[in-house]
This record gives structure tokens, sequence and C-alpha cells, in this order.
């Protein structure tokens, strides 16, 4: 025999699944639906919506009044509370968008490859050749590359889970120190 849920694992069973938090908002939004209603507007079965609502009035959160063959429902106290909570966390989360972990390797390598160009042609038109550098010509050296000194220093907080493309990102870590170095070294 399975252990009986408590109250607390039924609630998040309830609030945890999307169309359960959809027909509680949607009781919110209007003045005493009734369950055909409430499942047009969520999209879901009349049978899941009349079984959800049945489940919120056992915990409190709804009150049901028959008006002829019309079962009206609104809201207790309680469930205006959890509404209410329902769409502050909503609205928290309205800013976040979900990237998938491709999509955050992708984005890696394209400014991987991007950097690499740029800090490539900043050692072709300041480094390269040169046997030294001016105070002037080292400070606009560090310039060019102190911002991609920073970007560096930003991707390298994100989580690289391609083997090759972290081979990638520390070889060009590796290279901007180098030029810095470099930068360092000529200044005369």
């Amino acid at each position: 025999m399975a252990p009986k849920e408590t109250v607390k694992e039924s609630i998040e069973n309830i609030f945890l699944r999307e169309k359960p938090a959809s027909i509680l908002l949607a009781i919110a939004k209007q003045n005493k639906p009734y369950a055909s209603v409430i499942s047009k507007e969520v999209d879901a079965t009349y049978a899941h919506t009349t079984s959800v609502l049945s489940e919120m009035e056992h915990y409190g959160l709804i009150s049901s009044n028959q008006d002829g063959r019309v079962k009206y429902i609104e809201l207790t106290d309680l469930g205006k509370n959890i509404a209410d909570a329902l769409r502050v966390l909503i609205s928290a989360f309205g800013e976040v968008q979900v990237i998938s972990k491709a999509e955050v390797d992708t984005e890696l390598q394209e400014k991987t490859t991007s950097l690499r160009l740029r800090v490539e042609k900043i050692y072709k038109e300041e480094l390269a050749c040169r046997n030294s550098l001016s105070i002037k010509e080292s400070t606009k050296v560090g310039r060019r590359l102190g911002p991609y000194c920073r970007e560096i220093r930003k991707m390298d907080k994100i989580p690289i889970r391609a083997e090759s493309l972290r081979k990638e990102f520390d070889e060009l870590k590796k290279r901007i120190e180098e030029l810095m170095l470099l930068k360092e070294k000529l200044k005369s």
C-alpha cells in the first residue's frame, strides 16, 4: 500500500503543473465562470477541468454554487491569494528566456570565433613585426584588447560542455594573455 500523500505534496502536484495553474488563473480572471467556460479558456478537456476543480474545492481554493443546471465557480480567499502569488511568479519569469544547451554552445562558438578574429586583427595591426612600442602605442593596444579581456572573463563563468569548444576557448584566452604580455614586453 502506498503512503498517503500529504496536503503539501497534493498542493504542489496541483500548482506545479500547467493546466491546474491556468485553471485557477482563468477563474480569477472571470466573474463566476462555470466548468465548460474554464475548460475552453485553458484548452483542457471538460473531464480534466472538472477533476481539477474537484481537487481545488477539496483544498478550499474554490467554492461552487448551483443555479439550475449550471454550477458557478468562485475563488475563496485562499484561492485568491494563490492566484495572486501565481501572477507574481509568472510576471517574475516574464523576462526570462529559456535557452537550450545547444543554443548556448552555438552562441559561445560564434562569440569565440568572432573574438579570435578581432584579437588576431589587433595583433596584425599593432604588434606583428614590431620591435618596440611607445607608451602611447602600448596604451592604444591595451585599450583595444581590454574589452576582449573582460569578455573572456565573463565567458569563463559560463559552463562549457563541449570539449572542443572548451579547448578553443582556452586557446583564445591564452592568446589574449600572450598579446597582453607581448605589449608589455615591447613597451619602451
